[in-house]
């Protein structure tokens, strides 16, 4: 079947997220006061690659305008708004997933939009990342349990391969920080069953999966594949 009908629900659905509060952007929830930068991100990539590149300009605008934090260049989480619409708290966690979907939103809109600013604003946060981010060895550093949380780094891994494939003046910077995390993780892994068990942390070891271990958690496992595939992909792009 046609994913049309589908698509053209979703998108109907985040132009009706969108409202004047906290200064724009598209709500986390309905019947919430949060609007933050997982749900912002990925609504950019689906209007900008679905032709509707003015409300995903305007989203990534106030992504920038809203959430950059000005000491280190990266995306903090979201804000909080108020009962007079607007903004009263700014949650100020940087999370790498937020980094991803931001720089994905910025390099979808570079593709479809001849505004310099979507690839400037794709190179800065791409050097916020490598100065803030990864570690001097260049690998993505983990997270202390499993969760949710256990996808937020293959997110990132996933756009940061997206840039280096998209963007030739962000492919090495992207592809080094692929590469080198997809390396740590394939060398800390642990063979168990037949198959790889892959670290939260990518920098370390991996542990038998147990119950209350992140190694047993889906997620973790499935980031870690989203960096190997991110780095197949790489790889082949030379």
């Amino acid at each position: 079947r046609s994913a049309r009908p589908a698509l053209g629900a979703i998108t109907l659905q985040l132009r009706d997220g969108w409202s004047a509060d906290c200064g724009g952007g598209i709500w986390w929830r309905r019947g919430d006061d949060f609007k933050n930068a997982p749900a912002n991100g990925p609504a950019a990539i689906l209007l900008a690659r679905g032709g509707h590149v003015g409300l995903a300009a305007s989203i990534v605008d106030w992504m920038h305008d809203t959430l950059l934090d000005p000491a280190t260049g990266l995306i903090r989480d979201g804000v909080r708004g108020g009962p007079d619409g607007a903004v009263r708290a700014v949650e100020g966690t940087v999370y790498t997933y937020c980094q991803g979907v931001h720089l994905g939103a910025c390099v979808a809109l570079a593709d479809v939009d001849g505004d310099a600013r979507w690839a400037a604003r794709a190179t800065a946060l791409m050097d916020a990342i490598g100065t803030h981010v990864v570690g001097p060895d260049g690998v993505v550093p983990g997270y202390d349990d499993g969760g949710d949380g256990g996808l937020f780094n293959g997110i990132l891994a996933r756009y940061l391969a997206d840039a280096a494939l998209r963007r030739p003046e962000l492919a090495p910077a992207a592809s080094r920080i692929v590469l080198a995390s997809a390396a740590a993780a394939w060398e800390g892994r642990l063979e168990l069953g037949g198959g790889p068990v892959f670290a939260q942390d990518w920098r370390r070891p991996a542990r038998s999966p147990r119950p209350g271990r992140a190694e047993a958690d889906l997620s973790v496992q499935l980031s870690a594949w989203m960096l190997l595939e991110a780095a197949a992909a790489v790889q082949r792009a030379g």
